[in-house]
């Protein structure tokens, strides 16, 4: 009973009109700062740190959720346009997003990517308050081994993704796993392949290798091509309108990648980069046409 009142009491304060203005602003201010290759929520919130020391506890957390919430989402945007990721997390988007921008669906493209993001967004929410105390037993008792065998499934999932060559694969996840190596390990603090180097105690990020990956082999691309060939327009965004069939075919994967993201985001550490990749190889696996 005593969750119940709160969960009304947060409502509550959650449905007021000055609160309501701040999410919107907030998820604005977001969603312009995610479509940034580079900048991300963590840019977002820290600019936003000064505006709410003046606010009050809640109003304030709501407008960096708000921000955070629109960061995320406004990275698929720049994945979808341009081929360049704004957030790790919508590096899988990419995969299917831009091709379709290419051929002039870029507006379905978009409309899928606010559907699914509001949807699994949502679900995710209402399984959190109603499961929170449960999972977050499960959460704690998340341990060492429990975390390598999650990390195993990601790299697993990744290679999965490219399954006409396989060695190719994992070839990449190797590289993946030296690269994500480079910095000071924050168990013993030792300096793993820094090579007396300053500027690689931090590590390397995993964006910054995503942009050069998926943006830099986009701008080289167009180059080599100059512009020629039978490809849509740039500024051919097309209709944002779904019909009924696209409505049907995407409802599935929204509905398993929600719950799968939700556990996923659940375990500290996992984070909404591996959720991604699961969840695309999951539906890549289920697909009568992985292609």
């Amino acid at each position: 009973m005593d969750a119940l009142n709160n969960l009304m009491y947060g409502f509550g304060i959650a449905l007021e009109p000055i609160n309501i203005a701040y999410v919107f602003a907030g998820v604005f201010a977001g969603t312009i700062i995610g479509m940034l290759p580079g900048l991300g929520p963590i840019s977002a919130l820290a600019l936003m740190i000064p505006i709410t020391f003046a606010m009050e506890p809640s109003s304030g957390l709501i407008l960096m959720a708000g921000v955070y919430y629109g960061a995320i989402f406004g990275g698929s945007t720049s994945s979808i346009l341009l081929n360049a990721p704004g957030v790790a997390g919508t590096v899988a988007t990419s995969f299917d997003g831009y091709p379709m921008a290419k051929q002039g669906m870029a507006g379905k493209a978009l409309a899928i990517a606010a559907y699914a993001s509001f949807i699994g967004g949502t679900v995710s929410v209402i399984f959190l308050m109603l499961v929170a105390p449960l999972l977050s037993k499960v959460a704690v008792s998340f341990g060492p081994a429990e975390y390598f065998a999650l990390m195993v499934l990601g790299l697993t999932a990744v290679v999965s993704l490219s399954d006409k060559s396989l060695v190719k694969g994992l070839i990449a996840a190797v590289v993946g796993v030296m690269i994500s190596i480079v910095g000071i390990d924050t168990q013993t603090g030792t300096e793993r392949f820094t090579f007396n180097s300053i500027q690689l105690l931090d590590g390397i990020d995993f964006l910054v290798v995503a942009l050069g990956i998926f943006a830099l082999a986009e701008v080289f691309y167009m180059l080599l091509r100059g512009g020629g060939g039978k490809e849509a327009p740039r500024n051919a965004i097309g209709s944002l309108k779904l019909s009924g069939s696209e409505v049907k075919k995407i409802a599935g994967p929204i509905s398993r990648s929600s719950v799968l993201g939700f556990f996923t985001g659940v375990l500290p550490g996992a984070g909404a980069t591996i959720g991604s990749f699961l969840g695309y190889s999951m539906e890549k696996r289920l697909a009568k046409d992985g292609d």
